[in-house]
């Protein structure tokens, strides 16, 4: 609350003050996923409790800023440097490499979505000084299962030592779908950027 809300709050007046452009990273987690589609100006239903801040901090911006933008990316995937912490696609990796068994939810649907994709996303908004609330979403629609299936094949690892369970986590989102119908940018599929991910860690 004090990280989602309150510092949230504090840095839109800062922006208000100081006549600063606020673009604000929110999350899919602000819907429950029961409905089929999710358009940007869709009723909110958090089932969580950090879907419930995060969508507090958006009421805050919102109230206090017009010059502002609420950007709701699905669930991110990239790499930065060797210095990254342990994510989703390098702990794929390093598992997999070590020979360590595997276990992945395979029931709930996630729209992995590049990191590199959101910085353009965030580059559109400002060069075009936009406004509003804006949903980016990845293409693919996968289980975690499904994407480390995917993560071993573009980096030419055995995927036995992966195994599908279903985590039984209905504090979380089953499937948040988003209307991506005149999106900011044009992101990378899965593949693309996994094949990107390779690179950057090949040359890193």
């Amino acid at each position: 609350y004090k990280m989602n809300v309150v510092c949230t709050e504090y840095i839109a007046e800062l922006c208000k003050k100081y006549a600063i452009k606020l673009v604000y990273i929110s999350t899919d987690y602000v819907f429950s996923g029961k409905k089929e589609i999710y358009m940007s100006d869709s009723k909110k239903d958090p089932i969580n409790y950090y879907g419930e801040t995060k969508s507090l901090g958006e009421e805050r911006i919102k109230n206090i800023l017009s010059n502002s933008v609420i950007l709701r990316p699905t669930i991110l995937y990239g790499f930065n440097d060797t210095g990254d912490k342990n994510n989703f696609v390098l702990k794929i990796v390093r598992k997999l490499k070590g020979g360590e068994d595997v276990i992945l939810d395979n029931k709930r649907i996630k729209y992995p979505l590049l990191i590199d994709d959101v910085a353009r996303a965030i580059n559109n908004i400002i060069m075009h000084d936009k406004k509003g609330i804006f949903h980016l979403s990845g293409h693919d629609a996968v289980t975690k299962q499904e994407w480390g299936n995917r993560v071993a094949k573009i980096f030419d690892l055995s995927v036995e030592n992966i195994a599908g369970k279903d985590m039984k986590e209905p504090y979380r989102p089953q499937k948040v779908t988003f209307d991506t119908r005149g999106a900011i940018i044009k992101v990378l599929n899965l593949e693309e950027g996994l094949k990107l991910i390779k690179k950057q860690m090949e040359t890193a």
